[in-house]
């Protein structure tokens, strides 16, 4: 079905956006020090058993990292999500810089659709 498939590379295309973002957003956040971690010795999770077709097990961390939208100012975030969709659009799909440069992150996301 064509749909299904456009479907599929229209979400192919976001994640490898959303990996470009948090590559980004790692740039801007100042280095890890061995004092960041060091009171967390060992990871800590929850086990949940789900039994359907199989036996499951599924693992949930009980400590998880800030979200970058708490690690950036909004205006950060936005700008950075803004550079992620221009990358992601003139890299795979050639769409010059000079019509980027005009666009906002909401265009962008619909063009990359």
């Amino acid at each position: 079905d064509v749909s299904e498939v456009q479907e599929t590379q229209f979400r192919l295309d976001f994640d490898r956006t959303r990996v470009d973002f948090n590559r980004l957003v790692l740039l801007q956040l100042p280095p890890w020090k061995s004092g960041d971690v060091a009171h967390q010795l060992m990871s800590k999770y929850i086990l949940n058993r789900r039994y359907q077709s199989r036996f499951m097990i599924d693992v949930v961390p009980t400590i998880r990292a800030k979200a970058a939208n708490v690690l950036l100012s909004q205006q950060d975030y936005t700008q950075t999500w803004l550079i992620a969709l221009m990358h992601r659009l003139h890299d795979d799909f050639q769409v010059p810089n000079d019509i980027l440069n005009g666009m906002d992150a909401r265009n962008c996301e619909k063009l990359l659709s």
